[in-house]
C-alpha cells in the first residue's frame, strides 16, 4: 500500500512518523515548505506537485491548513481519483467542499495534536462507498497515532472539533493556571508545573477506570475541607459554565469555516 500526504505540516509528520511500514511500503508528500531533512528521516518522498502525490498513491492524506484548501481542490479537480481514498484532516471542512473532485471516496476525520505522541484521539467519519478492507485501511493509520471512533453523522463533526480537536488548548491553559497557582501560593515554578502535570496525568488515569468526573471529585472533597473551598470558588465563578461556553463559541467557529471559501 501506497500513502501520499498533500502537506507536510506536524500533524502529517505525526501520522507519517507512526504508521505500519510493513503495511504502508511506499510514503509520498508535497508541500512547498517541506522540510526536507525531516521527510528524508521519516522516509517520505518529496515529489513535484499534488498531482503527482495523487498519482502514486493508494491513500491520500489532505492535511493542508483550511484556507488553502479551495485552492489545493483546485489545482487537483482534474485528477481521477478511482480505487483510491481521500482523507481529509482539514478542520472544518464537511466533505461536500471534494465534490469537484472526481470519483472519489472521501474519509473526513478530525484527529488532534497529543496524535504528536501517539495519545491521540481522531473521530473518522464513516461513508457507506467504503469496503471493509478500505476501513481496515484508515484504520491502521490512525491506530499509529492514538485512540480513534467512527460516527456516522457528518452534523456532529463540528462538535467534535470544538471538544477533542481544540481541546488540548483547554487543558493546557487549565495546566498553566494551575502552575501560576502554585507560584502565587510560594512553589518554585519548575515544581509547580511538574505538580500539575503529574496531577493532570493521575486524574487522567483515574477517569480511565471508568469512575464519572463527578464521583472522583467528591472522593476528593472532604467536608469542610480545602477543596470543597477552592470548588467553591470556581463554582461562584461559573468557571463549567465558561467552558461550555467556550467550546461553544469553537463549535460555531468550526461551522463558520466549513462555510467560507478559502
Amino acid at each position: 500500500m501506497k500513502i501520499g500526504f498533500i502537506g507536510f505540516g506536524n500533524m502529517a509528520k505525526a501520522i507519517i512518523s507512526g504508521l505500519d511500514r510493513g503495511f504502508f511500503l511506499e510514503i509520498f508528500s508535497f508541500d512547498p515548505a517541506a522540510d526536507r531533512g525531516k521527510a528524508e528521516e521519516l522516509g517520505v518522498a518529496i515529489l513535484k506537485n499534488n498531482i503527482e502525490v495523487i498519482e502514486a498513491s493508494d491513500i491520500i492524506v489532505v492535511a493542508v491548513k483550511p484556507q488553502v484548501l479551495d485552492t489545493v481542490i483546485d489545482e487537483i479537480k482534474d485528477t481521477d481519483f478511482k480505487n483510491k481514498i481521500l482523507i481529509s484532516i482539514v478542520a472544518g471542512k464537511p466533505t461536500s467542499t471534494y465534490s469537484p473532485l472526481k470519483n472519489v471516496k472521501i474519509v473526513r476525520t478530525m484527529p488532534n495534536t497529543p496524535a504528536l505522541v501517539k495519545k491521540g484521539v481522531t473521530m473518522i467519519l464513516d461513508n457507506p462507498a467504503l469496503s471493509k478492507e478500505d476501513r481496515k485501511s484508515v484504520e491502521n493509520i490512525f491506530r499509529s497515532v492514538g485512540e480513534f471512533y467512527w460516527i456516522n453523522n457528518e452534523k456532529l463533526m463540528d462538535a467534535v472539533t470544538a471538544l477533542s480537536g481544540s481541546g488540548p488548548a483547554y487543558f493546557f491553559t487549565f495546566i498553566e493556571a494551575l502552575m501560576m497557582a502554585g507560584v502565587r501560593v510560594g512553589l518554585p515554578r519548575d515544581l509547580a508545573l511538574k505538580l500539575a502535570i503529574g496531577t493532570g496525568e493521575g486524574s487522567l488515569a483515574l477517569l480511565r477506570e471508568k469512575m464519572s468526573p463527578a464521583e472522583l471529585r467528591d472522593m476528593v472533597s472532604s467536608p469542610g475541607g480545602t477543596t470543597i473551598a477552592a470548588l467553591e470558588v470556581f463554582e461562584r465563578s461559573g468557571l463549567r459554565g465558561i467552558i461550555i461556553e467556550g467550546v461553544r463559541k469553537a463549535y460555531e467557529r468550526s461551522i463558520e469555516l466549513g462555510k467560507k471559501e478559502g
